[in-house]
């Protein structure tokens, strides 16, 4: 006798007990007993259909598949939300698919491990349980506008997990009391740590931070806050970036270099020191700087003459990579040959002999890169500077100073943001583009921004282009067509002699919103027609797909 036939049986039994009695009564109780033992009926059979559902899932192919594996099906298509807000929403909604898959999901921890401030409090209670003792992703900053959660309630439910850290990135709008109790506390498993003042106002100098146990630390970036600078976690580092932050004397930053000579990624920017108004103070850094195996150096001290003197000690040959922040001061060009011939005369090896340079141009920015005889990247000089038209002019006449003395190429390529399109037509930049080495391919715009609305100059401004006749190819990325006849008839409006019978190879790729063949269609024949029926076409016209966005 299966479950519902029992109840049936306690029914019919009940109801004869109460046979006997009073009518009404017994026509009452006959109903609510009647009614009891039906809901009981019901209950059973919604128990015997989940239980009848659990076997026959059990015997779908996927529930045959090994519990590991199908964890990594569930984990790939989870993480790619492990940035967005609803990350926990997703992890809820796939593990309620069936009772193997919330089973399996609840019993992995490292889905349970992202600790974010847009999680509500809720949500993050049962992360921190479920993700057991895995280690923490944590991040959090109040300016984003998706918190669920204020900031002491996070800290205080994270403080006694602070063990299981691995990322630690806070942000803080002004000084934290709990954040500084926080960062005090012991972090063995921290391997990464991002601290931010957006008002650049934390002082954490009398704190040890994270308790001096934090010995798997490899990178630090800290925005506004100031530390005690001898404390061990500036030990035995791969990356430090320090933003905004005032120093005793650079004696404290010597002393984090010196105890992380192995550094491969150095960031100094908008860094003073009490005395910086003494003109003689930049000269007493007299200590060499030796990081040997550093890749990657972005510098901006407030003065550059700390900038220039931080240059002239460092040792570091094999730094591929230099950015600094160009000041607004006269004779910028020479500041930018200067640093640069400092930089490129401690690199090893051919690589201040590359194949071509690539300069790529952007309202706030210039790139000098090189590309090597293997094809691959070499080295890069990455300049930030003011928006307007005689300091990119500066900028670029240092940078093709560089291009000329120090580096040797035999071809430049041109990449040019569709926002620095507007200063085209500015002698001093038509004058540097024209010095060039030959440029052999000109890029426009940038493949992973949208196309905006068609500006006016686009509409209404010829340019006049260096004539470029080694010109081989033209690349337009998210361009709208005015702009691309534009360029188009800007490049070919000044041919020489030694330009003629070329084959130009162009590619459009275009938003996939615009109509393709008309478009290509249009463009060809247009095209055409501007650069001559001498030089042949060879034309691409590819649909810009979008990039799947995390």
């Amino acid at each position: 006798m299966d479950q519902v036939d029992a109840q049936v049986h306690d029914l019919e039994v009940l109801v004869t007990k109460i046979a006997g009695g009073d009518e009404t009564k017994r026509d009452f109780a006959h109903m609510c007993a009647e009614v009891e033992i039906w809901q009981a009926i019901e209950e059973a059979i919604r128990t015997k259909g989940s239980r009848a559902r659990q076997l026959r899932n059990a015997l779908l192919p996927i529930h045959r598949v090994p519990p590991e594996l199908i964890l990594e099906v569930l984990r790939s298509v989870i993480e790619p939300f492990a940035k967005q807000e609803d990350y926990y929403i997703v992890v809820k909604r796939i593990s309620g698919v069936c009772h193997l898959w919330r089973h399996i999901i609840n019993g992995a921890p490292a889905l349970w491990s992202r600790i974010h401030g847009w999680d509500p409090p809720p949500a993050m209670d049962e992360a921190l349980e479920r993700s057991a003792a895995h280690t923490l992703d944590v991040w959090f900053d109040p300016g984003c506008g998706m918190n669920e959660i204020d900031m002491d309630t996070f800290l205080e439910k994270l403080s006694p997990h602070m063990d299981r850290c691995e990322k630690l990135v806070l942000v803080a709008g002004w000084q934290e009391g709990g954040l500084e109790k926080l960062v005090a506390l012991p972090a063995p498993q921290l391997q990464r740590v991002v601290l931010k003042d957006s008002i650049w106002g934390s002082d954490f100098t009398g704190v040890e931070l994270f308790a001096g146990n934090a010995t798997c630390l490899k990178e630090i970036e800290l925005v506004g806050v100031s530390c005690n600078w001898e404390s061990t976690v500036f030990r035995d580092l791969s990356s430090l970036s320090i933003t905004g932050v005032q120093f005793p004397s650079f004696d404290h930053i010597h002393s984090v270099l010196h105890h992380s000579i192995n550094l491969l990624q150095l960031e100094l920017h908008s860094i003073s020191f009490h005395g910086d108004t003494n003109p003689t103070y930049a000269d007493s850094i007299v200590r060499p700087i030796n990081l040997p195996v550093l890749r990657k150096l972005s510098l901006g001290f407030n003065d550059i003459r700390r900038t220039e003197a931080f240059l002239n000690r460092l040792q570091a040959p094999v730094c591929t990579r230099l950015l600094f922040s160009v000041p607004d001061t006269p004779d910028i060009q020479g500041k930018i040959a200067q640093f640069a011939a400092v930089w490129l005369s401690q690199l090893q090896g051919p690589k201040l002999h590359p194949r071509s340079i690539n300069i790529a141009m952007a309202p706030r920015k210039t790139t000098l890169s090189t590309v090597g005889r293997d094809g691959q990247s070499s080295v890069s000089l990455i300049l930030t500077h003011s928006l307007n038209r005689d300091n990119s002019a500066s900028v670029l006449d240092g940078v093709n100073h560089v291009a000329t003395h120090y580096l040797a190429a035999s071809e430049s390529h041109l990449q040019l943001d569709h926002d620095i399109l507007d200063f085209l037509d500015h002698q001093n930049i038509h004058n540097e583009l024209h010095r060039l080495p030959p440029v052999t391919q000109i890029e426009i715009g940038d493949p992973s921004s949208e196309p905006g609305p068609t500006p006016n100059w686009a509409l209404e401004r010829r340019w006049t282009f260096p004539p470029f006749p080694s010109l081989q190819s033209l690349r337009f990325f998210n361009s709208r067509t005015e702009t691309i006849l534009a360029i188009v008839n800007a490049v070919f409006d000044n041919p020489t002699p030694d330009a003629e019978k070329r084959v130009i190879h162009m590619e459009v790729h275009a938003p996939s919103v615009f109509a393709v063949d008309d478009l290509k269609n249009a463009l060809a024949t247009e095209i055409q027609a501007i650069i001559g029926e001498d030089n042949r076409l060879s034309f691409i016209f590819t649909p810009h797909v979008d990039r799947f966005r995390n």
